[in-house]
This record gives C-alpha cells, sequence and structure tokens, in this order.
C-alpha cells in the first residue's frame, strides 16, 4: 500500500496505458505484502503462521481473480509509446518525496484508528463494532479480530482476510490521493476491492480445514 495506485497512475499520466486499463489496474493491483500478513498477522498477532500464509494466498488469489474477472471482453490497447527516458536519480527528492507519503500514510492511519475508537466507546466491541472496523483500518481490524472472543477463529480469520482483501478506507484514501489530479475515476476501483474482499474471505472459509 500504495505503491501499485501509484505506479499505475504515473503509467497513465506517461501514457504507457489508457484510462480504461488503469481504472482496472488499480482496482487489483493495491495489496499488502507478506511480511505483514505472515509476520505481523499469522506470527504477531494471532500466534500461527498458517494463518498468515493462508491470508497470503488468499490475498494473491483474490486480487489476480478481481483483474480477470474486471478483464473479461477487454482488449489490449495500441498505443503508440514514445521512448521512456528514465528520470536522473535525485536524493534529494526521493528523501522528500519519502517523508511526505509517509507522513500521508501515518496520517491516514491515525485518523481511522480514532473513528474505529469512537465506534468502540459508542457501542462497544461488539456485533456493530466488529462489522464495521474491517472498512476501516486493516491494521487496526487485524488486531481486534485476533483478540475477540466474540468468533470462532475460523470466522476470525475469515472476516480478516476480507480485512485484508478489501483493504479499508484509510488505504483507499491514501491511494486515490495519485489519481486525484487525473480524469480516472475511482468507481471501479471500489467495486473491484470490495469483491476482492468477498472472495478473499471465501477462499479462506473454503480451505481452513486443509491447515487446521
Amino acid at each position: 500500500f500504495p505503491l501499485g495506485v501509484k505506479c499505475a497512475s504515473e503509467l497513465y499520466s506517461d501514457g504507457r496505458i489508457t484510462r480504461d486499463e488503469c481504472e482496472r489496474l488499480i482496482g487489483f493491483c493495491n495489496n499488502t505484502g507478506p511480511a505483514f500478513l505472515v509476520c505481523g498477522i499469522g506470527l504477531g498477532l494471532r500466534g500461527n503462521i498458517h494463518d498468515g500464509i493462508a491470508l497470503y494466498l488468499a490475498t494473491v488469489f483474490s486480487a489476480v481473480l478481481t483483474g480477470v474477472l474486471f478483464s473479461i471482453r477487454k482488449n489490449a490497447s495500441h498505443l503508440e509509446l514514445q521512448k521512456y527516458e528514465r528520470p536522473h536519480f535525485s536524493i534529494t527528492q526521493s528523501v522528500k518525496n519519502a517523508g511526505t507519503g509517509s507522513l500521508y500514510i501515518c496520517s491516514y492511519i491515525t485518523f481511522f484508528s480514532c473513528v474505529a475508537g469512537i465506534i468502540k466507546a459508542l457501542f462497544g466491541e461488539g456485533p456493530v463494532f466488529l462489522m464495521t472496523v474491517p472498512f476501516l483500518e486493516v491494521g487496526f481490524a487485524t488486531e481486534i479480530l485476533s483478540k475477540t472472543e466474540l468468533l470462532s477463529d475460523a470466522v476470525s480469520l475469515s472476516v480478516s482476510a476480507f480485512a485484508v482483501g478489501f483493504s479499508g478506507f484509510s488505504v483507499h484514501l491514501q491511494a486515490l490521493s495519485f489519481i486525484s489530479e487525473s480524469d480516472v475515476k475511482a468507481d471501479r476501483y471500489f467495486a473491484m476491492k470490495l469483491i476482492q474482499g468477498i472472495i478473499a474471505a471465501a477462499s479462506v472459509v473454503l480451505t481452513y480445514h486443509i491447515y487446521h
């Protein structure tokens, strides 16, 4: 998060892909990596590396399948690409961009963690909170789901898979900031992420007995 959208946005701005391709690409290339899922959630939060591996496989599978589903009956573009010149590396600009990006990410995570905290204060850690938090911030959601006693282990893991696949509005706002100044629309992006979350959750449910 959110480098997939950033790269797709740059490809579109450089004229290397069409707007339709960019809108489909950002819908499935914006995902978390294996370190967070396997080590962070699997070992760190759930104490089971197999859960982390299952989440990672579910994320990859759901992303690829979502991309395929939204590419049915789509033809490859035939853009006449100009010779691409790699920009000169600037350590000053790189550090500046990295710092700005990190600040944006931390700000969104903090904001949506606060929103989740308010919902928790209002409704407690009951069903309303557990149904809402997967849509907000993926790190906070997976932590809560790993500790709750209201859900079985299988249900907790499947809801965590949905949270990871959907990625949460915290990630979405981070990602969409890269296309905010272009004519790329976000409608398909949200639909694809919702479908990806559902596929990820379903795949965990169907395979849970294999690794437990």
